[in-house]
């Protein structure tokens, strides 16, 4: 046991320095080898996260498939899921991943299917997902980050690519007075 938490140790720095295949095949000797049950499932969850880090999807359901167990706890249960749908949705397999997260809640899954319905081109139910994963932010009138204002602009591209002019006024007038720069605007 010493041994499998030392090597899962390892490739935890592996992926630290972006070095995914190392990583991977450290991982994947792992779960092949070494452990059992639901230690497996976990360190196969990491191992999908890195493979889908490394832009290989078809080789992190391979992880996830091959080391499904009916017993697993519910938060480790949901991330495999989590993974499992972005994979999915990465080798093109959108109606399969939405499928996959259709029962779980909470801010990854929502923006996770903002994702998936981003990558297969239903730009207003991406943006709609965007604006329930923001849900009260534009009620803050503390400026948005980086981050969120690429969100915000991603779902105004979207409601303006989905000819949505509802939802494009509704989410300017939520979202317009944060955004703190002219170029923003």
């Amino acid at each position: 046991a010493a041994i499998a938490r030392y090597l899962t140790g390892l490739g935890d720095r592996l992926v630290a320095v972006d070095l995914l295949d190392q990583a991977s095949e450290l991982l994947q000797y792992q779960v092949d080898k070494r452990l059992e049950g639901a230690a497996r499932a976990q360190v196969a969850a990491r191992l999908a996260m890195v493979y889908l880090t490394n832009r290989k999807p078809d080789r992190a359901i391979s992880a996830l498939h091959t080391t499904r167990i009916s017993d697993l706890s519910g938060e480790l249960r949901q991330q495999r899921l989590l993974l499992e749908a972005r994979a999915q949705s990465d080798v093109g397999r959108h109606d399969l991943a939405l499928d996959i997260i259709s029962n779980i809640t909470g801010r990854e899954a929502i923006r996770l299917r903002s994702d998936i319905y981003w990558a297969s081109r239903q730009w207003r139910e991406a943006s709609e997902q965007i604006e329930l994963y923001y849900a009260d932010r534009w009620r803050d009138f503390k400026p948005l980050n980086a981050a969120e204002k690429g969100d915000v602009i991603r779902a105004v591209v979207g409601f303006a690519l989905a000819e949505d002019a509802i939802g494009l006024t509704r989410f300017r007038e939520k979202f317009a007075p944060l955004m703190s720069g002219e170029a923003d605007r």
